[in-house]
Formats: structure tokens, sequence, C-alpha cells
């Protein structure tokens, strides 16, 4: 079960960066469209620079998101169910699902169009680029659970790829109605591992040939481990292929090539809704491969990563087991519950968080993929000395100083963030933006209000996650001077001064593991 060091807070709140900003570029046609989930979705391209660059707004309509433009700020934001992309006209950076990510090249304004790379669309949405046809110029770009046609079809296995180069377990849809669970423990009990580190022990869920995908803080900080069947079998870990650590996943490889464990088939948790039922397979507390029976309590997205939360108990030793959706398709990767609560907290990394991840391997074969030695990624340094408030409110500060400069929608902050201790000891962290800052911020507030809240839940959690013994709030606000009596706000905020009235405005207030409150 997941708990999270300092260096990985450190990582977690970097991840609410800044937009950057580009200029209008002159460049020639491409030949090619764009056809996504079998749709003409772009008849026009450019191409400049080996870069595809596609039509922004008409791509991601046809990927079935929601658009809205706030004029005033040339903002665009584009939203699927947990998805978010919130883009500045011109810039080449967006904040995709709460986090900052920068483009492959700077975007180009034609015809008043804003055109942007391809790859970017389609790494922020999940999609996958699945053809080019250089006959027809046609570039084909699938949902990877849609069967579109044109080309783009995803390949999928009914069995374990024993033989030939890994291959993506996506549904074969051969499953159309519920199993019981009797069925899916059949079926997938024996593509579940027990994992044995040196001083850690968790769980992991087999891709073929020896691959595997587990939580990232199992293999944290260890050098040595290796992975039992439930024969009893032991096979030593060769090394890690790649990880992601803001989304606690990790996948992993076997010394050697195997035939011992066959793959999961992957499922869509599109698809899940509350009230599903779900299936956990995992070792807690060592015994190992527990089945838990359970439904999905709510699906969300938390710093940019979804998750799905389960009522299924989930212990020490469940970590990187599989939660299977009631077809026995893997739907996520149990990764943590919480200790203090007897509401049934639990919660699975969605397997869409590890499609990159697979998507990199894909094709290749075992002796192909290249791996890192388990040393290479040292235990985090989790401060469990602080136990003074005092002490704790300025280390976190320190941390926020050099990780958050700045909030959604490229709005500065000042340079220090400072702290306070209350009298019941909660910690609280405040930071101010100046008035033209939060003149840009109440400006957009309509349109990016969710995705203001989906940052600021995602950062109060993180927190949580770190510290759940303590009590720490994150404040944002605004100070102005307004010579006549400033109407909208609070009495409380008002103060009356020679010449006029302060005005000091919370308008972002993050509470540790409780829902932040955002206002305009």
């Amino acid at each position: 079960m997941q708990r999270i060091g300092m260096a990985a807070l450190i990582l977690s709140v970097t991840l609410f960066l800044t937009f950057g900003v580009s200029g209008k570029v002159n460049a020639a046609e491409g030949l090619y469209q764009v056809y996504v989930d079998g749709k003409l979705a772009a008849p026009k391209t450019i191409a400049k620079d080996n870069v595809t660059f596609v039509p922004y707004k008409d791509i991601l309509k046809a990927m079935s998101f929601q658009i809205s433009y706030n004029s005033a700020t040339k903002t665009i934001v584009a939203s699927k169910g947990d998805q978010s992309i919130i883009y500045k006209g011109g810039d080449n950076k967006a904040i995709v699902n709460g986090k900052s990510k920068t483009m492959s090249k700077n975007p180009i304004s034609a015809d008043g169009t804003n055109y942007v790379p391809l790859r970017f669309l389609t790494e922020s949405t999940g999609y996958k680029i699945t053809k080019i046809d250089g006959n027809t110029h046609i570039i084909y770009v699938n949902d990877p659970f849609s069967d579109s046609p044109g080309g783009g079809t995803i390949p999928v296995t009914t069995k374990p790829p024993v033989s030939s180069n890994i291959t993506l377990p996506y549904p074969t849809n051969n499953l159309t109605t519920e199993i019981s669970t009797k069925k899916i423990t059949e079926i997938n009990d024996s593509k579940v591992a027990m994992v044995m580190m040196d001083t850690a022990q968790g769980s992991a869920v087999s891709l073929g040939d020896g691959v595997f995908v587990t939580n990232y803080h199992v293999i944290e900080g260890q050098k040595n481990g290796y992975l039992l069947d439930i024969k009893g079998n032991k096979y030593p870990i060769g090394g890690v292929i790649s990880v992601n650590k803001a989304a606690d996943l990790a996948l992993i490889k076997l010394s050697n090539k195997t035939t011992a464990w066959a793959s999961v088939e992957i499922g869509n948790p599109k698809e899940l809704v509350k009230g599903d039922k779900v299936v956990a397979i995992g070792s807690p507390k060592g015994i190992q491969n527990t089945v838990s029976e359970g439904v999905i309590s709510n699906i969300i997205a938390t710093a940019g990563v979804g998750y799905i939360q389960i009522s299924v108990p989930i212990d020490h030793g469940s970590s990187g087991g599989g939660l299977f959706n009631d077809k026995g398709q893997l739907v996520g990767i149990t990764s943590m519950g919480r200790d203090d609560s007897n509401a049934n907290l639990n919660y699975a990394v969605s397997i869409m968080e590890a499609i990159p991840m697979l998507q990199e391997i894909s094709g290749k074969e075992f002796n192909n993929i290249s791996t890192s030695p388990l040393s290479s990624y040292p235990a985090s340094s989790d401060n469990k000395g602080i136990t003074d408030n005092e002490e704790l409110g300025e280390v976190l500060a320190g941390i926020l100083d050099k990780s958050m400069t700045s909030i959604p929608g490229n709005i500065p902050l000042e340079d220090n963030w400072d702290y306070f201790v209350d009298e019941d000891g909660t910690i609280v962290l405040f930071n101010r933006v100046d008035v033209d800052g939060y003149q840009s911020y109440s400006k957009s507030f309509s349109y990016t209000k969710n995705q203001y809240q989906s940052w600021a839940d995602g950062l109060g959690k993180i927190f949580y996650d770190k510290f759940p013994d303590k009590d720490i709030n994150i404040m944002i606000y605004v100070e102005g001077f307004s010579r006549t009596y400033p109407t909208g706000f609070a009495p409380s905020e008002i103060k009356a001064v020679d010449g006029g009235y302060e005005v000091t405005h919370i308008f972002i207030f993050i509470i540790s593991g409780g829902k932040a409150i955002i206002r305009q």
C-alpha cells in the first residue's frame, strides 16, 4: 500500500507548471488527411520539420471532447469525462489533466486556425496513431479500445505471447456479459504473482513472456527481488523496463523469458460506472493471491492521474495486484487504501495510465527490451523525523518555493511561500497573486472552475497521503486597494483605511484530505 516519500511529494507538486508562448509560423500545407475512429477529422494538415500539424479543435471534437472558448483570454478548454486540456491559442504548452505538457514543436497559426503537433494530441488523450498510409496519404488515429474501420484496428491477442514479440493484450470483445467471481478467478489467478523484495512485499500482474506491471513503490529502494507463482516457484527479477512515478506504476521483467505466466486481457476503464462489480487479486499481508469482490465506489482523477475507488479491501502487500472488471479483464492496479477510515476508501490506478508504457514495448522481443537495475530507483527520503509542526511548515514552504511558482492559467505567485501554525496545530501554507493575476483568474473562472477544482483537490490529496496525521491547509489569496467600497466581497474581507478600502480575498483554500474551496 502506497506511502509517499518527501522526494515523491516534491515530484508531485512540480506537476503544476506554467504555460509557454510561441508565435505564428508560415508553412506549406501537408498532403495527409487525418481520420479519427474511422471518420475524416482533418482534411487539411500542415507538414513542417518532419512534424504533422493538425487543427486543434477539429481533432478534439472528433475525439468527442466538449470545447469551450473564452475570447477574452483566448483560452480553449476541452473536456471529456475526467479528461481535460486547457490551451491558450499560440502557446506551446497546455495543462493536460492538471499537468503541464510541452509540445515538440511550436504551434502554427494559419487562416485563423491553430495547428498543433498531432502526436501532442494523441499522447494527451490516450489515442494512438495506428496507421500512416503513404499511398492514400491518410493518417489513422484511434481510441485504443475502439474497433474503428480504415486500417486502424488495434492488435489483440487471445493467447499469451510466449514465443513471439510482446503484443498488447487489448480486449478481444469475446466477453460481453458478466461472469461470476469464480470464473474471473479461474481466468486470472495464475496471472497474478506475489512480489518479494529485499524489504518489501507486493503483487504484480503478468503481460506475458515474463513482463509484469506493478506499483512503483513496490520496487522503489530495493536492490533485489523475485516473483512467486501460485505453485511456489521463484523467478528472479531481471530489471525495470520503465516507471511512471506520478501514477505509481512500473514495468518489470524477469531475468529470463518464461511461459509460466499467461497474459491478462486488458479491459476498458472508460466503460466502468459506479456500482459495477470488480474483483481484486493480490497478496495482502503476504497471503498469496487473495481474491476479494466489491463494487466501484467512484471514478476520479487526482493530480492528473486516473483512479478507481473501490469497496474491495486493500492492505499492505496488495500493491501491484490486479483489479478486474465483471468480464475478467484488467482495468486497474490496486495501489492504496486509507488506514484511518472505515469508509472503504481503497484505490486502484486506472490501467489507462499504463498504456503509454505498454505501447513502448509492443512488438519487441523479450530479449530486446532494455531494462535498468532495481538499484537505479533508490528510496526517497520520507523525513519521518520531522514531528514539530513549525519545522514541517518550514520544510513544506521550501518545497513549494521550488516547485509551485504559479497556478493553472500561467498566473504567477509571489517568489516565496509562507506558513503559520494556528492554535489547534493546523499548518497553513499561503501565497498570493497580484491584482492583474487575480483578474485573469476571475475572467476565465466560469470556463475553468472544474479544472481548478480538480487541481486543488489533487494537491490536497498529495499532502494528505504524505502526512495523514497532520492538518495541512493551503491558501491562495489576493490583496488590493479600492477608493470606493468594493462590492462582491464578504464584509470580513474588507477593511476601511485612509482614502478607501483594502480587500484581502481568499479564492483558493485547499484542505488536505478534503474538498478544496474554489471561489471567484
